[in-house]
């Protein structure tokens, strides 16, 4: 988009006329219905820290953006040195024109690369003007005394020419404000109504609800390599009704709504009042209403800030209590129970449009239905589940308070505020994707925040004024608070058995997130929570469920056992033929798929008790492999383990007895000692086969089959997870990681586990008595963030095909909740 360069451009054509007699003041030539006016002393010089914004250079292609990149800061052949006002003034429903006042010539450096230049003039009202068609974009010059207006708009430039002759008062309003600029500073004037009635050109959803926000603003703009700051002053005319003047004759207070905001929230809005009763008065002003007895004004009489936290599930009203008894007094008949989440109860809310009716318009939404405590917040919501997210991530202390680079960025503010608007960049640009017009969507999804994680706009009411104070900034390093941080919630409408797990969705290469509840369905979610498939099954799943790519064309398919069925499936839930296979005798162990070469010539092993069978993946069972029976139980799955070009596969008994076979069942290693197994797998650590007894000790069995005991002193309910060159164990409250020792609360622990990711190592484990997980590096260090709420084992893996990793964990009995991991 060349607009305003062009414009520049076209003056280069421009003749000087006869010289007016008559004075010039800038401001008296904005044109009429003007939404914004930039206003710069050295247009040049400004346009260079607009380039070097890391922020601005990173979204250049975005529409709403293009002000500040291609329109306005690529003056590579122009150079305006002296006072000038860019208007953008809307005419007609949906044109915005654009328009440059300015008393000086703007100096052409080099218009050789302009080409298909065509120029006519006309004459309107005793003025000449300059017709420029420059690559099929139009303009139109008229000088007026020593002034320069250029206009992308016909209609623009000939009122201006009216105006001219014929002056019209100013909006004084803006001559007030226009008057209390810096001039040592870039400034940008705006007009509330004006900029929302352009905003809703692009958006689906309506904002003429705050119209009547304030009138004419102004903000000095601060602009450096990592940060742009707003510092101004707003006014409205008194004779109108403002939203802003609600804060009239009230003190700011200081907002600390960011310690119960969750880390997935989109932003919030906060306002803060000193007297209830002040603020009453000017609500029931606003809308001229004679002031009536309020039903809930002892509640609302405890708090000195409220506010609304937007996310994903529904937006959150909160009061900041002043005194928790006295608020938990004024709900004294609001206290029946509707459910208890994570030990902390969720009440029922018999006024649920008590916050609409009292303080709108700053809060319109109407079913507040449900509310909870947390410490001195009490939050209002419409459905449960936005209260589940809050308590959540509380309870996980993933809230943004906690966050060094928010808390920076907090700190460029003032301490108190009259009303104060957060957004995170991150999630307000998917929430924005959903409210503006198709034809938008695309560009808003290609907004980079480029570690631009949020920014503020704070409003502080002094007598008849406010303050504007708005900073975006690029965190530091060492402000980036890394850690684990909860994204989203999946809610089943059975309690869930057994552990979530993920399945690739090959086509989109994310992950689908699967459970299975009670009533014997499977069901698959999508990194957003949304259902894609359920499939009934005949009974519980044995173990977590395998990928193949039965096909070897990197469709990936999922392959399982219940008691009586093997099954394999696709991404969308169906069965692949000739599968499910049904067995009359129980399965007892959890299906064993071994694939040899990586070359997708799968074989399946299943166990009925002391029975053993392997299955091709035509569904037909495989004649040549000789090991079909044990004299007793089979206690673990078979294992396949390869040493170099050699193949095994590892098989306990309940007899002491261990197996070590080659492909076709025969024994490859013969072990002599009988070993009393404990409940640990049978892993390759070190180039041995290794796991622990009972008493223990560390088993080691060589190639050879030489048996070797290493004392531990595990207890007996120890377990351990290995890799070829990492062991990890845990015995009562003693986790060791590659030789380091990590004491933990006691508790009821899952088995440790190794997860090896990007070359890193992260071993996972989780307190189910606490409802804790904790994730740990190499080094047994505890990653940032951790503990986090979750009752199971977890996955990590890259969910969203995003390239940050995530994890699954199950949380209360019918929900499985979605962390981040960094």
């Amino acid at each position: 988009m060349k607009k305003l360069l062009l414009l520049f451009i076209c003056i280069s054509f421009w003749s000087c006329e006869e010289e007016e007699k008559k004075p010039s003041d800038l401001l008296n030539f904005v044109p009429p219905n003007t939404a914004a006016i930039l206003s710069t002393d050295n247009l040049e010089e400004f346009s260079k820290e607009l380039q070097e914004n890391s922020y601005l250079s990173k979204n250049r292609e975005f529409p709403l953006f293009s002000f500040f990149s291609d329109e306005f800061t690529n003056l590579e052949y122009i150079s305006v040195n002296d006072k000038s006002l860019l208007c953008f003034s809307k005419i007609g429903r949906k044109e915005v024109a654009l328009t440059l006042i300015s008393k000086e010539t703007p100096k052409i450096k080099d218009l050789s690369k302009i080409a298909n230049k065509q120029v006519e003039s006309y004459t309107y009202d005793e003025i000449t003007v300059k017709h420029y068609t420059l690559e099929n974009v139009e303009a139109y010059v008229a000088n007026l005394a020593s002034l320069h207006v250029v206009s992308t708009s016909k209609l623009v430039l000939e009122n201006i020419i009216r105006i001219y002759n014929e002056p019209i008062p100013i909006d004084p309003t803006l001559k007030k404000i226009y008057g209390v600029a810096n001039d040592s500073h870039a400034s940008l004037f705006f007009n509330y109504a004006g900029v929302v009635d352009i905003y809703q050109d692009y958006s689906v959803k309506s904002t003429s609800n705050f119209q009547n926000f304030t009138d004419w603003s102004v903000v000095d703009i601060d602009v450096s390599t990592n940060a742009i700051e707003l510092h101004g002053v707003t006014q409205s005319n008194p004779s109108e009704k403002r939203i802003l003047s609600l804060f009239k004759n009230i003190d700011p207070l200081k907002s600390t709504l960011a310690e119960v905001v969750p880390l997935n929230a989109t932003g919030y809005l906060s306002f803060t009042y000193d007297s209830f009763e002040k603020l009453e008065e000017n609500l029931k002003e606003y809308y001229q209403k004679v002031i009536t007895e309020n039903p809930q004004a002892a509640l609302f009489q405890s708090a000195q800030e409220i506010g609304i936290i937007y996310q994903q599930e529904k937006p959150v009203v909160v009061l900041n209590s002043i005194d928790a008894t006295i608020t938990e007094n004024a709900l004294i008949a609001n206290q029946q129970v509707f459910e208890e989440f994570r030990g902390i109860p969720i009440y029922t809310y018999d006024q649920p449009k008590s916050f609409s009716q009292t303080f709108s318009p700053l809060i319109r939404i109407q079913q507040l239905k449900y509310y909870t405590v947390l410490d001195h917040y009490f939050a209002f919501a419409e459905t449960s589940s936005a209260l589940e997210n809050m308590i959540s991530n509380y309870q996980n202390r993933t809230t943004w308070s906690s966050q060094k680079s928010f808390q920076s960025t907090l700190s460029k503010l003032s301490d108190e505020s009259s009303l104060l608007i957060v957004g995170f960049n991150e999630q307000f640009y998917k929430a924005l994707n959903t409210s503006v017009k198709e034809n938008m969507q695309e560009a808003v999804k290609n907004l980079k925040v480029n570690d631009y994680e949020s920014f503020a706009v704070q409003f502080i009411y002094d007598k008849n004024f406010a303050h504007i104070h708005a900073i975006t900034q690029k965190a530091d390093a060492q402000e980036t608070t890394v850690g684990s941080k909860q994204i989203s919630s999946i809610k089943t409408e059975k309690n869930i058995q057994g552990t979530p797990f993920l399945f690739t969705n090959w086509r989109n290469k994310q992950k689908q997130i699967i459970v299975q509840t009670q009533d014997n369905f499977i069901k698959a979610y999508n990194s957003q929570g949304q259902l894609s498939w359920k499939k009934e099954l005949d009974g519980n799943i044995i173990g977590t469920p395998q990928e193949i790519d039965i096909y070897n064309n990197g469709r990936i398919q999922l392959a399982f056992t219940t008691p009586h069925k093997f099954y394999i499936i696709d991404r969308n839930g169906n069965s692949v033929k000739p599968f499910p296979i049904d067995f009359k005798s129980p399965i007892t162990q959890e299906l064993a798929v071994f694939d040899y070469s990586n070359n997708s010539k799968y074989r399946f092993v299943i166990v009925q008790d002391n029975k053993i069978s392997m299955w091709n993946k035509e569904g037909k069972q495989v004649k040549g492999f000789k090991f079909s029976k044990t004299t007793s139980t089979v206690t673990q799955t078979p294992k396949h383990i390869r040493i170099g070009s050699k193949d095994y596969i590892v098989v306990p008994e309940e007899n002491e007895t261990l197996h070590i076979l080659d492909r076709v069942g025969e024994a490859r290693v013969k072990v002599k000692e009988k070993i009393d197994f404990s409940s640990n797998e049978w892993y390759l650590y070190q180039n041995k086969f290794t796991s622990t007894d009972l008493d223990g000790n560390l088993i080691q069995i060589s190639e050879s089959g030489k048996t070797s005991k290493e004392n531990k002193s595990f207890t007996e309910t120890h377990r351990i997870d290995a890799t070829t060159n990492s062991l990890v164990s845990l015995s009562e409250n003693e986790l060791v990681i590659k030789g380091k020792k990590v004491n933990l609360d006691f508790g009821l622990y899952t088995a440790p586990k190794i997860f090896y990711i990007h070359n890193k190592i992260y071993v996972a484990i989780t307190d189910t008595q606490a409802s804790k997980v904790y994730v740990f590096d190499s080094q047994a260090e505890l990653l940032p963030g951790f503990p986090v709420y979750g009752n199971s084992e977890i996955e990590i893996e890259n969910i969203d095909a995003k390239g940050s990793l995530e994890f699954i964990v199950k949380g209360e009995d019918d929900s499985v909740l979605l962390y981040s991991l960094n």
